[in-house]
């Protein structure tokens, strides 16, 4: 027969490991939530409607990146044989753009989009296996400083409309054009080059 202090000495014993892992359990659901709050700080960064951005220490922005009036879009038709403007960014603002679409109404073998007013080098190029669209997602965006200009070029009998979306920001934020090298677009069909 176990006496009533031999009962008590047993669950002592099973108390401690017990309580040790209920602690680690609640340590390891809480550290998280702890942990990203943590890494994120509230600078004093603020646009025209007052709103702050919040910053990961890591120099990171987590919230949204530009005030969603600032947003654009633009769209140019005839696209075709000769370099042509497709869009110029408005006077004391640059337009950072974040998304184009070629859009081939007419058959042909390619399609391009410079910022150089000759279209001799492409931000984007595409040649379209059929009628229709092909999206350029241009992350983190391309540069068009106040008075620059966007331009187009189809190839080999082809005809497009270009559409453009992005947003524009004061032209000290970004003063200079992107260069027209290359971007290497995800939706580009891969082995096609210029012809």
């Amino acid at each position: 027969m176990t006496s009533q202090h031999d009962e008590t000495a047993r669950g002592r014993r099973w108390a401690s490991p017990l309580w040790l892992t209920v602690g680690l359990v609640i340590g390891l659901i809480a550290a998280p939530a702890v942990a990203v709050a943590a890494t994120l700080s509230v600078v004093n960064i603020a646009g025209p409607n007052g709103t702050k951005a919040v910053v990961a220490k890591t120099g990171q922005i987590a919230t949204t990146v530009a005030d969603p009036g600032s947003f654009r879009a633009f769209h140019k038709y005839g696209v075709g044989g000769t370099c042509v403007k497709v869009f110029t960014a408005p006077p004391g603002t640059s337009m950072i753009v974040t998304q184009l679409t070629e859009d081939v109404y007419v058959m042909g073998n390619q399609v391009g989009v410079s910022t150089g007013a000759s279209c001799v080098s492409f931000l984007v190029d595409w040649n379209p296996p059929t009628i229709g669209a092909m999206v350029f997602p241009l992350g983190p965006g391309i540069v068009i400083p106040a008075g620059k200009s966007l331009y187009a070029i189809a190839y080999g009998g082809t005809a497009a409309e270009i559409y453009g979306y992005g947003y524009t920001v004061p032209v000290a934020a970004a003063p200079r054009v992107t260069p027209t090298t290359p971007v290497l677009s995800s939706a580009e069909p891969q082995g096609q080059g210029r012809r």
